[in-house]
């Protein structure tokens, strides 16, 4: 079986990535295109155009979540993208035990 049948059997019809252009980094939405033997194509792209492929990830996972779209990342990009997870975690931590703090003293 050639690579793009498998990509095609593996996952869903449409996903999420993050890309480069001239413009810079953006989220994009890719899908299968069935005609000609199938290949992957851009369906829509996001509005922002960003310095770092870490920024639009933030725009990709958002598009992902209102469109009920995976997030399927490029191997070099997981690795950044689990980072502002982690740091955005700790980031509503922190928020979160701010706010606590804060009703407390009010108590």
């Amino acid at each position: 079986m050639s690579a793009q049948l498998l990509a095609k059997i593996d996952a869903p019809t449409k996903h999420v990535d993050v890309t480069e252009g001239m413009s810079g980094h953006f989220a994009v939405i890719i899908w299968w295109n069935p005609d000609m033997g199938g290949f992957w194509e851009p369906w829509d792209t996001g509005e922002g155009r960003y310095a770092t492929a870490t920024e639009a990830y933030l725009e990709a996972k958002a598009i992902g979540e209102a469109e009920g779209l995976p997030v399927r990342l490029r191997p070099e990009l997981e690795r950044s993208a689990s980072a502002v997870e982690r740091a955005f975690g700790l980031l509503e931590a922190a928020v979160q035990t701010s706010i606590a703090i804060s009703k407390a003293r009010r108590a």
